[in-house]
């Protein structure tokens, strides 16, 4: 079985949190270079054999990538690539994005333009961002028909963030919600504590919710095959977490149960769309003896693919406010002009800061292109390097 490693997920997400939290912005604002830049890191830290400590998203002991099989993904890193294949990198298209919902009012100094250009558009874009997240932190998973024989016999459903109640009272559990804003405490979310640290769902957040904000098909369909590999990996450690804490008679009802196929359960479509390959997932089945009872566990392995593809098939523009005539690469921010995938590839050469200003953000947050080349400095030594200063606009962020 195919499962994370709380203690080495904590170990690498609090040293990446040391080392990147100098760079992120304020806490309130969303900064994709900073998520964009350390998800590959969180990933790596909750896709973990925990038999042999490799590093899954990479493959960094010989096994076969999880990265290769997103139909899209360029590499293992989520920087300057064009993953979704829409023509616009994700960093510069989310940040595009993040420099309209962190810019203020209309009015301001950074969206004036935008504004007197494309009236509405600020607010819409605000609106749905805010309401992507909120929508985004209802969805849970559901398994459905889990069937378990004992003395007594029942067929239920297991949907995280709710409750549980069988044999009429025998087993009433509370299942944790996916999400910690759901929780008493945001730790007790099933993605808050993947990785002991609260990074890999505040990175799902906001990345998602700016997708589906953007609401470019190719992104949408990019979106599910991501998000149905790192299901995968919820559902190989929670169905257990969950069945475990079934008790009849004060005692555990299942000890410990596993998936069959691992990350092979998934094949990619005709297009980026993932659709779950149900032929690659096999029934669950698991016998187990509580004070000298048997007792079974068993979900068709319909079920299981079913659970997986309702999941991912929630990131579309029916559930999620998509702002596609605005954001998408076909669209155009401005209302005038080039389309936004136009004045980025045509225009703006792919600089970030000459497209956003093509769209009438003036002042555009800056981005770190370049960094200082890695050097080892021992203490007590004199290290000599330069800076060189570019002036900001006036009334720039």
């Amino acid at each position: 079985m195919i499962a994370r490693s709380k203690f080495f997920g904590v170990m690498v997400a609090t040293a990446l949190w040391a080392g990147a939290a100098s760079a992120q912005c304020f806490t309130t604002q969303l900064d994709y270079d900073f998520r964009l830049g350390i998800f590959d890191e969180v990933l790596g830290a909750v896709l973990v054999n925990p038999s042999t400590g490799e590093n899954l998203w990479t493959g960094d002991m010989g096994s076969t990538p999880i990265w290769t099989t997103i139909p899209g993904q360029a590499s293992a890193e989520f920087v300057d690539a064009d993953n979704d294949g829409n023509g616009i990198d994700e960093d510069d298209h989310l940040d595009l994005l993040a420099a309209i919902v962190n810019g203020g009012a209309a009015g301001g100094s950074v969206l004036n333009a935008l504004e007197a250009s494309n009236p509405g558009a600020v607010a819409a874009i605000q609106a749905a961002y805010a309401a992507n997240v909120a929508t985004l932190q209802t969805i849970e998973i559901t398994i459905e028909n889990v069937e378990i024989d004992s003395i007594l016999d029942a067929t239920t459903d297991v949907t995280t963030g709710s409750n549980l109640n069988l044999f009429g009272g025998l087993v009433d559990e509370d299942i944790p919600s996916l999400w910690g804003i759901n929780e008493a405490s945001p730790e007790d979310g099933l993605l808050y504590s993947a990785d002991g640290t609260g990074l890999l769902e505040a990175s799902l957040i906001e990345i998602l919710a700016g997708v589906m904000t953007i609401g470019d098909p190719a992104g949408a369909d990019y979106v599910q095959s991501l998000i149905a590999q790192i299901m995968l990996t919820v559902i190989e450690v929670v169905l257990p977490d969950l069945l475990n804490n079934l008790k009849a008679d004060g005692a555990p009802l299942v000890s410990t149960l596993s998936l069959p196929n691992g990350f092979d359960a998934y094949a990619a479509g005709g297009s980026k769309a993932f659709t779950v390959n149900c032929a690659g997932i096999s029934d669950f089945d698991e016998s187990i003896t509580v004070s000298g009872l048997d007792a079974d566990i068993h979900i068709d392995a319909q079920d299981i693919c079913n659970a997986l593809q309702n999941f991912i098939d929630n990131f579309d523009c029916v559930t999620f406010d998509c702002e596609s005539a605005l954001l998408q690469a076909s669209g155009n921010l401005n209302g005038s002009g080039d389309t936004n995938l136009a004045s980025y590839n045509n225009v703006a050469a792919t600089t970030r800061q000459a497209w956003m200003g093509l769209e009438s953000i003036l002042n555009p947050p800056l981005e770190i292109t370049s960094f200082t080349p890695d050097t080892t400095v021992l203490t007590g030594d004199e290290h000599t390097f330069d800076l060189d200063f570019v002036e900001g606009a006036v009334g720039g962020p």
